[in-house]
C-alpha cells in the first residue's frame, strides 16, 4: 500500500548560532536543555498557570495597572450547550485606578473593556482576539492592534516584552517554565508551537531572538512532543493548529481541550461550505443541513471544554483560520472527500464507540450527543459528494477519488497509534486494535476493491 500524502516524517538537521554562543544541534542526543543551557534563561512568573504576572510590564510602561484580555468561547452560565464570546484577564500587573481621582468610575471603564477588534496570536491557547488595557491617573485606555501594542511597548528593554512579542507572533509560552534570557540585541525565548496537525499533533519547541525593535527570528528548533488521537472533525482549509494544553494536565484533559478547539474549527468549515454551497447553486436541502451542522459543532465545542475544564485543562476552542475565497467545484469536493466522507465518518464511529464505553458518566452523555451529530454530518458529507459529483468532469472525478483514498490509507496507519490507558478507560478512546479494526472496517464498506489497487 502506498503511503499516504502527509504520513511521511521529515529527517533534515540543521545547526544555529544564537546571540549568546550556545551551538543548537538538532542531531546532538544531548537534551536540549542542557545544550541551550537551560539554568541560565528566567522563569515566566504567573499569579497561577492561566493568569501572567505583567507587574515588571506596568512599572516599565509608567502605568498604575496593565492588563492581558483574551475574548473566546464560553458555555452560558445556565448550564446549557449554547456559547458566547467573553473576554479574560489572562495576565495583569500594578493596581488598576490606583491614582484615578474618581476609583469607582475608573473602575467601571476597565471593566467594560473586551477585546474585539483586537489582534489575533495564531494557536493561542488563551484566545482568538487580544488587548491590552491600561490605566493612568484617570486615563483607561485599550491598546488592540499590533502597532498600538508596539508603540505601548517602545524599546524591547525588559523579559515580559520580550516573551510578549513571542506570544503576539503565536508562540505558547508556559508559566514557570525558563523562558527568557538577555542577548547582545535584545532577548532570547524558549517557547512552543504547534507544527503538526493531524495525526500526530506535533509540538516543537524554538529558540527565539527578540530584538529590541520587536523583531522576532527563530534561532533553532527541536520536536519537543507528538500527541496521538487527537484529530476530530471537520478541519477547515487554513486552520492554525492549536497547542494542546500544558503536559501537566491528565491526558483526559488535554484530549478534550483540543477536540474543543477542533469541534470549534469544524464551525468555521461548515458556514464556508455552506456559503460555498450557496454560491454554486446547491439544492437548499444541503445548505440547510450545513448551517444545522455548525451550530451542532458549537454545542459539540462548549460541550466538551466544560470536560477539559472538569480535567484541569484550558480548551483553546476559538480556532484561528486564513482567510479563503470561494473554491472551484473540485477543490470542494477534495476537501468533502477528505474532511467528510473519511474523517468525519470514521470520527462517527469512534464517538459511539466512546458513547458506549466511556467509564466517566459525563463523557458518555456527550459522546452520545456528538455520536448522534457526527453520523449525520458524516451522511451530510455523503450527499454533497454525490451533488458535486454529478457536476465534475471524469478527471476531476478520478483526482477526488484519489484524495480520497488517500485519506483512507492515512486513516488505516493512524488507528494503529497509541492511547494512553486512562483515555481509554475513562473517555473510551479506542485502543489500537480495535480501532484499527473499525478503521479496516470502514476501509472495507468504502471500497469493494483494495485501497492499493484505488491509490495506484
Amino acid at each position: 500500500m502506498s503511503q499516504a500524502s502527509g504520513c511521511g516524517t521529515n529527517n533534515s538537521s540543521f545547526e544555529l548560532k544564537g546571540d549568546s554562543g550556545n551551538r543548537v544541534d538538532i542531531d546532538d542526543p544531548t537534551p536540549f536543555d542542557e545544550r541551550l543551557a537551560i539554568e541560565s534563561f528566567e522563569p515566566l512568573r504567573c499569579y497561577d498557570p492561566r493568569h501572567y504576572d505583567l507587574t515588571e510590564l506596568a512599572i516599565n510602561t509608567g502605568s498604575d495597572y496593565i492588563d492581558l484580555r483574551s475574548q473566546h468561547w464560553r458555555n452560558h452560565p445556565d448550564g446549557g450547550d449554547d456559547v458566547k464570546i467573553v473576554a479574560d484577564v489572562a495576565g495583569s500587573g500594578g493596581t488598576a485606578c490606583a491614582t484615578a481621582s474618581d476609583r469607582p468610575a475608573c473602575a467601571r471603564a476597565v471593566a467594560a473593556v473586551n477585546a474585539t477588534g483586537g489582534f489575533v496570536t495564531a494557536g493561542s491557547p488563551i484566545g482568538f482576539e487580544n488587548a491590552f488595557v491600561r490605566t493612568r491617573g484617570n486615563d483607561v485606555a485599550v491598546f488592540r492592534t499590533k502597532e498600538e501594542v508596539a508603540a505601548l511597548f517602545g524599546p524591547i528593554d525588559v523579559g515580559v516584552e520580550a516573551w510578549l512579542r513571542a506570544y503576539m507572533e503565536g508562540y505558547t509560552i508556559a508559566c514557570g517554565e525558563r523562558t527568557v534570557r538577555v542577548s547582545s540585541d535584545g532577548f532570547e525565548v524558549i517557547a512552543k508551537k504547534v507544527t503538526g496537525d493531524c495525526d500526530p499533533i506535533v509540538i516543537t519547541r524554538y529558540l527565539l531572538r527578540v530584538a529590541r525593535d520587536g523583531t522576532v527570528a527563530v534561532l533553532a528548533d527541536e520536536i519537543a512532543s507528538r500527541h496521538y488521537g487527537y484529530c476530530i472533525g471537520r478541519r477547515p482549509e487554513g486552520l492554525e493548529i492549536a497547542v494542546p494544553s500544558d503536559s501537566t494536565y491528565s491526558p483526559v484533559g488535554r484530549y478534550f481541550a483540543e477536540v474543543a478547539h477542533l469541534e470549534a474549527a469544524s464551525v468555521i468549515a461548515f458556514r464556508a461550505l455552506e456559503r460555498e454551497l450557496t454560491h454554486h447553486g446547491a439544492p437548499r436541502s444541503l445548505r440547510r443541513r450545513a448551517a444545522r451542522a455548525a451550530r451542532d459543532e458549537m454545542r459539540h465545542a462548549a460541550m466538551t471544554a466544560r470536560i477539559a475544564k472538569r480535567y484541569g485543562a484550558t480548551a483553546p476552542t476559538t480556532p484561528v483560520v486564513a482567510s479563503r475565497k470561494t473554491r472551484s467545484l473540485e477543490a470542494m469536493a477534495i476537501e468533502n472527500a477528505v474532511e467528510g466522507c473519511v474523517r468525519e465518518t470514521f470520527g462517527a464511529l469512534v464517538a459511539t464507540y466512546q458513547a458506549e464505553r466511556a467509564g466517566d458518566a459525563v463523557i458518555a452523555a456527550a459522546m452520545r450527543i456528538i455520536a448522534r451529530d457526527e453520523t449525520r454530518h458524516a451522511g451530510l458529507a455523503w450527499e454533497v459528494a454525490a451533488w458535486l459529483d454529478e457536476k465534475l468532469s471524469p478527471k476531476a472525478r478520478a483526482r477526488v477519488a484519489h484524495a480520497r483514498a488517500a485519506a483512507i490509507c492515512e486513516m488505516l496507519e493512524d488507528a494503529h497509534l497509541p492511547v494512553a490507558a486512562e483515555l481509554t478507560a475513562r473517555a473510551g478512546q479506542p485502543p489500537p486494535r480495535e480501532s484499527a479494526r473499525m478503521a479496516a472496517e470502514l476501509a472495507r464498506a468504502m471500497y469493494r476493491r483494495p485501497i492499493a489497487e484505488t491509490i495506484g
